[in-house]
């Protein structure tokens, strides 16, 4: 079961095995042919009993006995551990619900959209918007998504829409933009001279650009725009029109 090559010196030694001893009977342990090591020729009585651990009941030599040079043994028993008992565990799984306020009027910017997830807390939130907090506030109408992940370092995502429950068409405002796609610049032709404002909205609902305009034609600087879909806006207190635009 188990052997070790040991140099032993002259005089009394103690010797280390760190042999593991499975349970059972009819175990040996047993040394070399001649090993020159001292040994009891009577005066034996076996058994030998080492707490309730081990039972030396014997030798191989034809006289009973004799002991052979294993002395002192020290036998280290398993470690004291309790009974085992069942144990109930309940694992929270990971999951997400989102809930929402829509866009009172097209161009609002009050709807919202919350995450409520379950889990181990803390949460962290990536919002498609980039925000990362768990509400995120001051929102158009639009697809929004989330990415969750709780203390475990699971994660879990969902997405929802955000819609605009009224559009304010008290005015009708025609406008249009040239050209389109755009790259550089982009101009704005209204049918009137007007106080409103514009704000270019990306493609994930976040405004990029935003002013007051005061004449009806506006010439945009779009060079720090990236390349995309975006929308403009342009809005008063009587009406919100949009277009959309590309950037080339």
């Amino acid at each position: 079961l188990q052997s070790a090559t040991i140099n032993i010196p002259t005089g009394v030694s103690r010797i280390t095995l760190n042999f593991p001893i499975p349970v059972g009977t009819g175990l040996r342990l047993v040394g070399p042919v001649s090993p020159n090591l001292y040994r009891n020729n009577a005066g034996s009585t076996y058994p030998y009993n080492i707490g309730n651990v081990i039972s030396i009941i014997g030798n191989s030599a034809s006289n009973l006995s004799y002991y052979y040079y294993f002395y002192n043994w020290e036998v280290k028993g398993q470690d004291c551990a309790s009974e085992r008992l069942p144990v109930n565990v309940s694992i929270d799984e990971l999951s997400v619900s989102l809930t929402t306020t829509n866009e009172s009027t097209n161009g609002a910017y009050d709807g919202s959209a919350t995450a409520n997830p379950t889990g181990v807390a803390p949460f962290t939130y990536i919002w498609s918007n980039g925000a990362t907090t768990q509400t995120i506030s001051g929102i158009t109408a639009g697809n929004y998504s989330v990415i969750v992940t709780d203390a475990l370092g699971c994660t879990t995502s969902a997405s929802v829409t955000v819609v605009s429950t009224g559009i304010n068409e008290t005015n009708v405002l025609n406008f249009s933009i040239i050209p389109n796609p755009a790259s550089d610049f982009l101009q704005i032709n209204l049918d009137k001279k007007l106080n409103a404002e514009y704000t270019i909205i990306d493609i994930q609902g976040k405004k990029v650009l935003n002013a007051q305009c005061f004449s009806n034609q506006i010439i945009l600087n779009l060079e720090s725009l990236a390349k995309g879909i975006y929308t403009l806006q342009i809005k008063s207190n009587d009406f919100v029109a949009q277009r959309k635009f590309i950037k080339q």
